[in-house]
């Protein structure tokens, strides 16, 4: 097992200018995901002497040189404060102020009165002055049911691929941009803002929230739009695809040989249909296939073709 850490610095070293009265026992924290050690130390205050802690890292690149006490004096200078009169409204929100409370942690506290119910109220004048506190709480849960119950749809799973549909079309940092949006597949505009509009259309379709079943193109070289969703299963989806790597047909592979097979997927289970001595042919062979066993729905790679006659 790996050992502690050895610290270069001890009781007496000076670090920054600042001199160091007590080393601490590490502390254990998670930053980004993982547990890592953070260093601290007890210091004497170069401009009160009084003793502080912080953390080493921080003194030793030049921050927390003090105990706060210099921060105190130039940053809460009584001459420099603003001053509000009672009655003066402070924000955007018609917050009225009152009368000043105290300052605590570099924070300075009022009462204010509600403009909504007039009860007074205690708050930070900087949040009430960003808007970030409106009201004594008696608007609260207002504020956050507009905010969350625009569509009452944002828990929902349909929700998150009316998300990822826009992302892959509308964000070109998105990873599947490229073959998305970058190659012209869009979402249909009334969509784009109202995902209550997209999430209803989709329930209405057949075999909506089926048990392997889910949104798909029809078309897989168009977009999302009402004509060309559906809910389909995997194979279906997997069929629907589009060629890939040049190649012109779907389910159509050529051979080192230089000859071309057939294959369809139907739940998961890779068929082989035959070889064939040109694309174009195994292509029809694919779709004879499909349509011998009732497979249309996995879609054909020509857009017109016949079933072989019987005669």
């Amino acid at each position: 097992m790996a050992g502690k850490r050895k610290l270069l610095f001890s009781a007496g070293d000076s670090i920054s200018g600042i001199k160091v009265i007590e080393i601490l026992e590490p502390t254990r924290v998670m930053e980004g995901g993982k547990f890592r050690n953070k260093y601290y130390a007890i210091f004497e205050c170069q401009h009160c002497g009084k003793p502080y802690k912080a953390e080493i890292t921080r003194v030793n690149i030049g921050l927390n040189t003090s105990c706060g006490c210099q921060r105190d004096k130039h940053q809460f200078n009584s001459d420099s404060k603003i001053i509000y009169k009672y009655g003066d409204i402070i924000g955007s929100y018609g917050v009225k102020f009152l009368y000043d409370l105290y300052t605590k942690n570099y924070n300075r506290y009022a009462m204010f009165e509600c403009p909504y119910c007039h009860k007074e109220y205690k708050s930070i004048i900087n949040i009430v002055k960003l808007g970030e506190s409106k009201s004594c709480g008696c608007k609260t849960k207002e504020f956050i049911g507009i905010a969350s119950t625009k569509h009452g749809y944002s828990r929902d799973p349909l929700y998150g691929v009316w998300n990822g549909e826009k992302q892959r079309c509308n964000n070109p940092n998105n990873k599947k941009y490229a073959i998305y949006g970058g190659d012209g597949i869009d979402v249909y505009d009334d969509w784009q803002q109202h995902p209550e509009h997209f999430i209803e259309f989709v329930l209405a379709l057949p075999h909506a929230r089926e048990s392997g079943y889910s949104i798909d193109r029809k078309d897989g070289s168009k977009g999302y739009t009402p004509d060309n969703v559906r809910w389909a299963t995997k194979s279906m989806q997997s069929a629907n695809r589009k060629p890939q790597n040049g190649k012109k047909f779907v389910g159509v592979y050529k051979t080192r040989c230089n000859t071309f097979t057939a294959r369809v997927v139907v739940k998961g289970i890779n068929y082989y249909i035959g070889s064939y001595m040109t694309e174009l042919e195994a292509a029809i062979g694919r779709d004879l296939y499909l349509i011998k066993h009732n497979l249309v729905e996995l879609g054909y790679n020509l857009q017109v073709i016949e079933a072989p006659s019987m005669n």
